[in-house]
């Protein structure tokens, strides 16, 4: 006899559903960075920012560890959108990977630290500034070229800092134009 749990089906063909958007976000990064005229779209951005810190959640080894973090998104209601390059998915995407297997070899060497990250976004002269704090491993030794490549289409730039409370702030910089 084989019993079907039509509970974890749905479930599983949920997740299955989540990667795929996933790797549609990967293909589109693949052609966006082949091309060198940055196209603009007007992007919602908590949707943006939390669908790609929950893909990335989902295809890490915290997720398959079950180990759970705490996430806080800061967004003003009058920076609801944002006009960015088609491939600030990416950058979202890539950046929260980083993070979180930073997290994981921080929660390898300390099973019962609680882990988080802390999303605060901006505007400031023309500027939209992205504000990023987890408490994982130091990140000056990932490799933020893709991010930066991104941000530079953007007209922007990225700060990485780490303090020694285990505490890393990256400062993500968009130059903000206006809406065609």
């Amino acid at each position: 006899d084989i019993k079907l749990d039509f509970q974890e089906v749905y479930l599983n063909i949920k997740e299955i559903g989540e990667h795929a958007q996933r790797l549609n976000g990967m293909i589109t990064l693949i052609q966006n960075q082949s091309n060198t005229d940055a196209q603009f779209k007007e992007f919602d951005l908590r949707e943006l920012i939390s669908e790609n810190l929950k893909f990335a959640y989902h295809a890490s080894k915290l997720k398959r560890q079950s180990i759970k973090i705490t996430s806080v998104i800061d967004i003003p209601t009058e920076l609801k959108k944002a006009h960015l390059t088609c491939d600030a998915p990416s950058l979202f995407l890539n950046l929260f990977e980083n993070i979180l297997d930073s997290m994981f070899e921080e929660i390898s060497d300390n099973p019962s630290k609680p882990l988080y990250i802390e999303i605060s976004v901006t505007s400031n002269n023309n500027t939209l500034e992205v504000l990023v704090e987890d408490n994982g491993k130091m990140l000056e030794s990932y490799d933020f070229s893709l991010i930066e490549n991104i941000l530079e289409k953007n007209s922007g730039h990225l700060r990485v800092k780490s303090k020694s409370n285990n505490k890393n702030v990256l400062e993500m910089y968009f130059g903000y134009p206006e809406a065609s």
